[in-house]
């Protein structure tokens, strides 16, 4: 499975949900709330397999992120 980076920030509820309903993370539950956070972070990372959302991550400079090499 190849995984892709991308520092875009053009997700949607849609690409989101499904990862954050998987995790079983309450914030699924605020679609609104939880798109705006995300496309209005400083930095968002988001790792792709095809069109199909994967994981997300803020790049920071203590590691190198998802999925564990810097871009």
């Amino acid at each position: 499975m190849e995984i892709t980076l991308s520092e875009s920030r053009n997700i949607t509820a849609q690409n989101i949900l499904p990862l954050y309903h998987s995790n079983k993370w309450s914030t699924a539950n605020k679609p609104k709330d939880l798109l705006l956070a995300l496309v209005n972070s400083h930095t968002l990372i988001t790792a792709w397999s095809g069109d199909t959302l994967v994981g997300l991550g803020i790049r920071d400079y203590r590691s190198c992120g998802i999925p564990k090499r810097c871009t």
